[in-house]
């Protein structure tokens, strides 16, 4: 063995190093313990997790089918005519964490109250041809009137108190500020009614909602003339009508010539001729003779 084989060899045997074998056993060993200390847990720790995933997602899922279920049933309530303002509060009863339904249904309720507050008579009674009710009895009394304007009241005000000013819900503020001026001018309060408009405007404003400050700002001008208006009378209140006119019934044409007895004949003899300068002789009618040129003057 040559000399710088054996200095290999001697470093080789330097870097050996007594009980090595042992100090891996032990790291396996701790590794073994880690796992069976830590490792159930972990595993639960997971399934944990896993578990809380899919909550989060089959609630969300049942978020959505309750919210399309709210809509759908919203839908239909709307699609009848006219719609019914209890079956509209009652959906807004049931959905009002769902600020969007409960708001759209309440303002629906409200409009029917306050339309039949302007008709004068109940949703849905039966017209005759000429636009008047069938029975008397659907016909708004005062306190009809009253009660009416009170609820429609109530409904707007409850969506302008849960709407959110700042976001979308702005656009549900706008209809119940507007319903809330209409229901104050349907009152004769004029001052609440411009209170009311000049809100509106103030939020559209603050929202950028243009048309909407424009809608706001024309009521108010229009204001006095909407509030004097004619008033509807009833037909009791109304004079009588005047008598309609006697027609006689039309006579029949005569076909005889008992009338034309005046008029003025003019006798024709056996050859045709007449006095009558008018009366024109067709018999003799025949070309008319070609008149001969004048002479000219002129030369």
């Amino acid at each position: 063995m040559t000399g710088e084989e054996t200095a290999v060899a001697d470093d080789r045997l330097r870097d050996i190093k007594v009980d090595a074998g042992l100090d891996d056993s032990k790291l396996n060993t701790e590794f073994i313990d880690f796992i069976g200390k830590w490792g159930p847990r972990a595993m639960l720790l997971a399934a944990a997790g896993f578990l809380i995933y899919w909550a989060l997602g089959y609630r969300t899922q049942l978020a959505d089918e309750r919210l399309a279920g709210a809509f759908a049933q919203l839908d239909g309530a709307l699609q009848a005519n006219p719609p019914s303002p209890d079956s509209l509060t009652d959906i807004a009863d049931s959905y009002s964490d769902l600020i969007g339904v409960a708001s759209a249904a309440r303002l629906a309720a409200a409009d029917v109250y306050l339309g039949s507050v302007r008709t004068g008579m109940f949703p849905g009674s039966p017209l005759n041809a000429d636009g008047t009710p069938e029975n008397d009895e659907d016909i708004l009394t005062e306190e009809d009137v009253d009660q009416y304007l009170g609820r429609a009241n109530a409904l707007y005000q409850q969506v302008w108190d849960s709407a959110d000013k700042s976001n979308a819900q702005v656009v549900h503020a706008f209809s119940a500020g507007h319903g809330l001026a209409a229901v104050a001018e349907a009152r004769g309060d004029r001052e609440t009614s411009e209170r009311w408009l000049r809100q509106v405007s103030e939020i559209a404003s603050d929202a950028d909602y243009v048309n909407q400050v424009r809608l706001a700002t024309w009521r108010i001008n229009t204001l006095d003339e909407r509030m004097a208006q004619a008033v509807i009378y009833d037909a009791g209140d109304l004079p009588e009508p005047p008598p309609e006119p006697e027609t006689e019934s039309p006579t029949e044409l005569s076909t005889s010539l008992d009338g034309f007895t005046d008029v003025p004949f003019t006798p024709v003899d056996e050859s045709g001729a007449s006095d009558d300068p008018l009366r024109l002789d067709f018999d003799n009618i025949g070309p008319v003779p070609a008149q001969e040129p004048e002479d000219d003057d002129e030369g």
